[in-house]
């Protein structure tokens, strides 16, 4: 079976840290190589990412990563384990702001480069 990790966004992840520091519950963000290592793949379906911590930290402990193609992941998604999942870009709904837009991703042919992914990461299972 394969084993996948979705990615948190980066407010839920400072969330984690900063609880971690104030010693409160339990943190998986700072215990995040154990966690890469029990999975096979990093699935981050984003609309927008800044630069894309996890994705990066879950390549560089030898995951697959499916991330959304757009954003400041696109710097290293040339990683012979990462994926980029198609998207279309949609208008942002925005907090009285300047109407910008984001990325949808395409979750349907991200579902099937998951199929593809086990294949290949299971030997054609």
């Amino acid at each position: 079976m394969l084993k996948a990790l979705l990615a948190i966004g980066a407010e839920r992840r400072e969330q984690a840290l900063k609880a971690c520091a104030q010693g409160v519950g339990s943190c998986p963000a700072c215990a995040t190589g154990p966690l890469y290592l029990e999975h096979d793949i990093l699935l981050s379906p984003h609309r927008s990412e800044g630069y894309g911590l996890s994705i990066r930290e879950a390549l560089a402990h030898g995951l697959y990563a499916l991330a959304t193609g757009y954003g400041g992941n696109m710097d290293f998604m040339d990683h012979p384990r990462a994926r980029i999942l198609p998207f279309k870009l949609v208008p942002a709904k925005p907090k009285g702001g300047q109407s910008s837009c984001w990325a949808e991703p395409d979750l349907e042919q991200g579902a099937e480069i998951l199929r593809s992914l086990a294949r290949e990461i299971r030997g054609g299972i």
